[in-house]
């Protein structure tokens, strides 16, 4: 599987640290790169940085797409939450939002048994 992280940031720092972290995550087979273009704001603080960033995530969601074969779309930044299902409607994979899909997985994780509240609490004892 080939995944795109898009970060609402031109900071390219960034780029470097959230590589290395999310590298330790993937399974076997998966790539990932991740981008900041260079049009975006140095970093993504409210409504005006979110307006200006998201023709650029656009841009560079649909070259991952059509060039790099990206497969998933995945926004860098809670921020861009807002803007993940305009997105999505662009475009012909899916564009996965940090938040919602940290929220998604709780869910999963608590309602499946995976994990729960009281047991965490209990590891902490």
């Amino acid at each position: 599987m080939k995944i795109k992280v898009i970060l609402a940031s031109s900071s390219q720092e960034l780029v470097r640290s959230q590589l290395a972290n999310r590298q330790k995550a993937l399974a076997p087979g998966t790539e990932i790169t991740i981008v900041a273009p260079s049009k975006c704001p140095p970093s993504t603080e409210g409504e005006v940085d979110e307006i200006l960033a998201a023709p650029q995530i656009l841009k560079e969601a649909r070259i991952a797409i059509d060039k790099d074969g990206a497969e998933v779309i995945v926004l860098g930044c809670t921020v861009m939450g807002s803007i993940a299902d305009e997105l999505s409607s662009h475009l012909r994979v899916p564009v996965i939002e940090p938040g919602t899909a940290a929220i998604k997985l709780a869910e999963v994780l608590t309602t499946t048994g995976w994990i729960s509240a009281q047991s965490m609490r209990k590891k902490k004892e």
